[in-house]
């Protein structure tokens, strides 16, 4: 099977590589920067962003099923930022995951990937009053809605 990993580049995103490598599985890796993919037990990468929708369908074209890592940082640091301007280091996880996460379901159903798989948090339906966990359960209701068949 060709599965997409996209945000290859994050700790979770590099595990997951290597274990689907291990299994057997041919790996595309996808992130926002060749550099930070490099060193990835992926057999190939890809540059995409999926807040920029029109790079997502050179880096889903062939894949079967798509795992979905990306997201902004939990890490509570300026260390971490999405980019340079201070308003985007502070862009909450609305403006970051939903968004992104969003753009790859609609690219992946587009592709006609056969699996979608996302990373969430457990019993973030319960706490949706938070906007991390509202951010994951806007893209688990987009998902369901989609007509992909999903695990989250």
């Amino acid at each position: 099977m060709k599965v997409l990993v996209a945000g290859a580049s994050s700790a979770l995103g590099r595990f997951v590589c290597m274990e689907l490598t291990t299994r057997g599985h041919s790996v595309r890796a996808m992130a926002r920067s060749a550099a930070r993919l490099q060193g990835t037990s992926a057999s190939e990468v890809v540059v995409a962003d999926a807040l920029q929708p029109h790079t997502l369908a050179a880096a889903l074209s062939g894949v079967d099923a798509v795992i979905s890592c990306l997201g902004a940082s939990v890490q509570p640091s300026p260390f971490y930022p999405r980019s340079g301007s201070w308003h985007d280091r502070l862009a909450g996880f609305d403006a970051v995951d939903w968004p992104a996460n969003r753009n790859l379901v609609d690219a992946a159903r587009t592709a006609g990937a056969k699996k979608f798989v996302y990373v969430s948090v457990a019993g973030a339906n319960k706490m949706r009053h938070l906007t991390y966990c509202d951010a994951h359960e806007r893209v688990v209701d987009h998902l369901r809605a989609s007509g992909l068949d999903y695990s989250v």
